[in-house]
């Protein structure tokens, strides 16, 4: 009988080649008497004279998972890679190599092997679409792969075999198919415990669920940082853009669809009205429009689930939407007008403010002062100050009638800039002062111009493009 230690010797030499020398077997120990051995149980095969290759990849396969069981995952990994390489139409060797693969996520070998698994196995197609399926919320896969899986419907996930342990895997499949991971990965992980069955299958599943409730921790603490930010504009791109690479859960469904309901009431100032029928919950009074009732039904079911209501995404967004409804209810038109930009200003997002700009502004008649506010919001923007107060401020004292513009205030703000060389920012004062009506072609932009001929030198700043920008 051949030694271990020997064939363990064997192996690890295999690793690092595809064919040995004679000489390199007696050098590892092996006489002709045991190299004959090896070669009538078929564990090596002569090529040549002197020359051999390994026959039988079961050994090295064994081999491999028991160099697991010491924690030796490298050399492991070569013995899974070398079985593979020549042997990929076993589907144990396949599928322990795929598992590997998916823990170091090198998904680029993962879908290598799910091909191969596929273009030899219809039997297990099944199986290897479910794989997919969960790899869509892992990987960013090239379009040829994404709509495939868009195409696929649970009869194309499910376990085909027929039995009750069948019964079970697709009560596991369909809450992944309906984007309830965690439950998923709860059931799974439970029947692994109750039924001792651990099989390369079962820990395949096991690994890719956690690997997308990982992922998904890090998505809903981004979430939680738009939706905190008021930032509802990037948040409907963000879930657009996951929703077309994978499955949003029902969560996130209701969450894109009030960050929708919320970006079109700021900036149509209107409120959708009321549906009469049943709301047993939070989804079926949101579908109602009766927002005030899911977010009474959000904060129970809140309470009784012991979630926070800072950080459930559905409360949070929906309590924005009632302040937003009773300030549209109890301010003057004016008053909700300032408020309103104020909030889209909050939430960076300028399209709106732009919109609700000139829609105030067109309210109190004072809409030649749109390009002064806006660029205001510009210089704020490059000066990363996001308070935005002196846009706000402006914006505020329009309302009054007997706002008077001060145009010196402007002045005295381009030259600070000049003197702290804050060129970008200078450039927009300059523009503020010569785009006033009362002001343009005046004698005092004329005196500013050779000011900064004169000091264009001293800053290292030519004002060539200023002017033409002004002569325009």
């Amino acid at each position: 009988m051949i030694n271990k230690i020997k064939l363990h010797r064997l192996y690890d030499e295999f690793l690092k080649t595809d064919l040995i020398l004679t000489k390199k077997l007696n050098d590892l120990g092996f006489n002709s008497k045991e190299l004959n051995e090896l070669i009538k149980i078929g564990i090596i095969k002569r090529i040549k004279k002197g020359v051999y290759t390994l026959n039988s990849f079961d050994d090295l396969f064994d081999y491999g998972n028991k160099l697991l069981e010491q924690f030796e995952y490298e050399k492991a990994d070569l013995c899974f890679q070398k079985c593979f390489q020549f042997n990929s139409d076993n589907l144990n060797i396949s599928l322990k190599f795929l598992l590997r693969n998916i823990q170091k996520k090198d998904y680029n070998k993962v879908l290598k092997i799910l091909e191969n698994l596929y273009s030899y196995d219809e039997s297990n197609k099944n199986d290897i679409n479910y794989y997919l399926y969960l790899l869509r919320s892992i990987v960013n896969f090239p379009d040829k792969y994404n709509n495939y899986i868009k195409s696929l419907k649970f009869e194309d996930i499910k376990c085909l075999q027929n039995n009750d342990e069948a019964d079970i895997k697709n009560k596991i499949r369909f809450a992944v198919f309906q984007g309830k991971i965690d439950y998923a990965s709860k059931h799974l992980n439970g029947y692994i415990f109750r039924t001792k069955n651990i099989t390369t299958q079962n820990i395949i599943e096991k690994e890719l669920l956690s690997q997308i409730i990982d992922i998904e921790k890090s998505n809903k603490k981004f979430i939680l940082n738009l939706i905190n930010a008021k930032n509802y504009e990037e948040l409907i791109k963000y879930l657009l853009d996951k929703k077309d690479k994978s499955h949003l859960n029902k969560k996130e469904e209701y969450t894109l669809k009030l960050s929708q309901v919320f970006v079109e009431m700021q900036i149509s100032l209107s409120i959708p009205n009321k549906i009469i029928g049943n709301e047993i919950d939070i989804y079926e009074a949101i579908e109602n429009n009766n927002y005030e009732n899911a977010l009474k039904l959000s904060v129970e079911y809140n309470k009784q689930n012991k979630i926070s209501n800072r950080t459930n995404f559905i409360t949070i967004i929906l309590n924005d939407i009632c302040d937003f409804i009773n300030n549209l209810s109890n301010k003057s038109q004016i008053e909700f007008a300032i408020y309103n930009i104020r909030l889209l200003l909050k939430q960076k997002n300028l399209d709106g403010t732009f919109l609700a700009l000139k829609e105030y502004l067109n309210l109190i008649n004072k809409s030649e002062f749109e390009l002064l506010i806006v660029k205001l919001i510009k210089i704020n923007l490059l000066e990363g100050d996001f308070s935005f107060e002196k846009p706000l401020n402006i914006i505020k004292s329009l309302a009054k009638e007997n706002y008077s513009f001060d145009i010196y205030q402007y002045i005295q703000e381009f030259y600070i800039c000049l003197i702290e060389k804050k060129f970008d920012e200078a450039e927009i004062y300059l523009n503020i002062i010569s785009k006033m009506d009362n002001y343009k072609d005046n004698k005092l932009i004329l005196d500013l111009l050779k000011v900064l001929h004169l000091l264009e030198e001293k800053l290292e700043y030519r004002t060539d493009d200023i002017v033409e920008k002004l002569k325009k």
